[in-house]
């Protein structure tokens, strides 16, 4: 942004992308101001004096440069042997009154850049009598021959000159033209929301100071892989906040790292559900859960929590719409389900495992089972037992082919030991003493993504289960999913981030970019940018990504310089001209080209934020808490 009133705001930090040490960004942001301004945001603003303003010019450069150079030299020499122009003691009162006038102005950012200069300069003549400005040129006659007289009048005559230029230049940006903002009104927002927080969300930091949210809105990231998501944003995160937390961890790091202080020092019950044993110790037993327990047959909702098991097993395909084959799959594990939870046989089988072992039957136990759930109490087993009956042989081999090939996972042993029993209390989440670790190596992330699904939708049921009849969790129940898209379609997720506000719940989703939201979610992913108040990009590299975020950043408004050729009376000569026009905030290829150590914030509802990343071992605030890192070192 070229015009003075935005300069503050929008071109100080243009070039702070390129700088590579960050305790300096702001001082060399200042310094590199201009060159920035013309090398990402067009041509400084043209001027627009007019008469009175170059009289001003002419009449304020001599009289400044004078009056502070004979300021100077009678601090040096004393007063001239003349009478000054008034009393010492009026012409102190009037120039201190004109500078404690004029001060509150300062508090204006326009006008900050004529107003200093002019104080300082009344300050300082303040200090001695007022003399007649022609005393200047008297010293100056006097000095010639004199070497050792004439160097205080040249150090006098540069302090008075520099002075003088000081309160031309302010008076000259005050007068460069203002963008109409037509063309656009993004600029660079300067984090003051980010900044007052003295609790919540670690986002990042802009300088010394540290941005954090704490609104009532959801979160997300998207970075590229190995670009400092879990150093950057989740574990100085878990180190902290203070509320509850259900983090999913793909190596187990996020627990070596923060799990001893959340407990120790936070007080929180420490839950690793972990089925491939990463993080197990002598201090750290496995965790266990059943998401069969939630399914109580006296209540009103035991059809409702078995459709979202059903639903977060089978999940959705790759096609828009859901397939017949996946629609039957899922009603058929719907009556499976219940009729598990409902048989007094299999009180003490009432998990998931056993649904999987009567899905895998052979024909003489699938039809004996089939018409013993067809004697059911419960109508919702009953009818799917008489559903999957009227199907064509074909049809019925494909129904329970599809919902044993969504089920395989629960084949592993290490599933068995995770889901047959709950060895944790969910309800611990709202009454924010809880700090949840989904463990699961990266390697079979798609493997077991359901059972990942399976988890996350418990804790989810857990906190909103009744939510209406109970008063609101102290402090936010936090949702850190990372590798959100990998863990396929997850209905109750998506309706969370329009409506799990009201619940008490903060989701924030880390992504690695936007196509594999597009892919998992199809026409429904943009619901994600519109519904989440923050959004932290960087190292953003793919291409829809890229173009994604710049239409987030926006269109500003800038000078546009245009050369003309003159006519005949300016023998041909170039003329150069200004007009508005707009670009980007960042340009693609700029956008691609940001420093590894920066980052964009887009916070609701205020301009966009580039500011410093966060690595957790590299600040004070949460070095200390944390435990030492197995996979980068000590």
């Amino acid at each position: 942004m070229a015009a003075a009133g935005s300069r503050h705001s929008s071109s100080v930090q243009g070039i702070s992308f390129w700088c590579t040490c960050p305790e300096i960004w702001h001082f060399r942001d200042r310094t590199l101001n201009r060159i920035a301004q013309e090398r990402l945001y067009g041509w400084t603003a043209p001027r627009s004096l007019g008469i009175r303003s170059m009289l001003t010019l002419l009449v304020l450069f001599p009289l400044v440069s004078c009056q502070v150079a004979l300021t100077v030299m009678t601090l040096i020499w004393g007063p001239p042997a003349a009478a000054p122009l008034l009393p010492y003691e009026l012409t102190r009162v009037i120039l201190l009154s004109a500078a404690a006038v004029a001060a509150p102005w300062l508090l204006k950012p326009s006008m900050r850049a004529p107003l200093f200069p002019l104080i300082v300069a009344l300050c300082l003549m303040s200090i001695v009598p007022l003399f007649s400005p022609h005393h200047v040129f008297l010293a100056i006659v006097n000095a010639l021959g004199r070497p050792e007289l004439m160097g205080v009048v040249i150090g006098a005559l540069g302090v008075g000159g520099l002075m003088g230029m000081l309160v031309v230049r302010g008076i000259m940006t005050r007068t460069a033209e203002q963008l109409s903002l037509a063309k656009g009104s993004t600029q660079w927002g300067n984090a003051h929301a980010l900044k007052k927080p003295t609790k919540g969300l670690l986002l990042g930091k802009m300088g010394a100071d540290y941005l954090r949210y704490d609104g009532d809105g959801h979160l997300l990231t998207v970075a590229a892989t190995r670009s400092g998501k879990g150093v950057g944003t989740v574990i100085p995160n878990l180190l902290n906040y203070e509320g509850s937390m259900l983090v999913t961890d793909p190596k187990g790091e996020n627990y070596a790292v923060t799990a001893a202080w959340r407990r120790d020092y936070l007080g929180q019950k420490i839950v690793a559900l972990d089925p491939f044993r990463l993080v197990e110790t002598c201090d750290t037993k496995v965790a266990s859960l059943n998401p069969m327990d939630f399914i109580d047959l006296d209540g009103e909702d035991y059809v409702e929590t078995a459709m979202m098991l059903a639903d977060m097993m089978i999940g959705r395909g790759r096609q828009i719409e859901e397939s017949h084959w996946r629609m039957e799959a899922k009603g058929l594990l719907l009556s499976f389900i219940l009729y598990v939870a409902e048989r007094e046989e299999f009180k003490d089988e009432r998990h998931l495992i056993k649904v999987r072992s009567l899905l895998t039957q052979d024909s003489e136990g699938t039809d004996q089972t089939l018409r013993t759930m067809k004697k059911s109490g419960l109508p919702q087993v009953k009818e799917g037992a008489c559903r999957i009956e009227q199907k064509a042989d074909r049809e019925r081999s494909g129904v329970f082919s599809t919902a044993q090939s969504h089920t395989h996972f629960l084949s592993s042993p290490r599933m068995q030991h995770v889901l047959t029993s709950t060895s944790c209390d969910l309800e611990d989440l709202r009454r924010g003493k809880m700090t949840g670790y989904i463990i699961l190596p990266r390697e079979y992330l798609s493997t077991f993504a359901p059972w990942l699904r399976l988890m996350i939708s418990s804790c989810y049921y857990a906190c909103t289960r009744g939510a209406t009849k109970k008063s609101r969790p102290e402090q936010r129940v936090v949702f850190l999913l990372d590798e959100f898209a990998n863990l396929g379609y997850m209905r109750n997720i998506k309706e969370a981030v329009s409506l799990g506000g009201g619940y008490g719940l903060t989701m924030w989703l880390i992504l690695q970019d936007l196509a594999q939201l597009r892919r998992e979610y199809h026409s429904e992913w943009e619901s994600f940018l519109a519904n989440c108040d923050v959004i932290q990009a960087f190292a953003i590299q793919d291409p829809f990504t890229s173009q994604k975020i710049v239409q987030l950043l926006g269109e500003m408004s800038i000078w546009q310089r245009r050369l003309n050729k003159g006519d005949k009376h300016q023998f041909g000569r170039l003329r150069a001209g200004y007009e508005e026009g707009s670009r980007p905030l960042l340009k693609p290829d700029e956008l691609r080209r940001l420093h590894p150590a920066r980052q964009l914030l887009f916070v609701r509802p205020y301009q966009p934020v580039a500011a410093d990343k966060f690595v957790y071992y590299k600040d004070l605030l949460t070095a200390s808490r944390a435990q030492p890192n197995p996979f980068i070192g000590q």
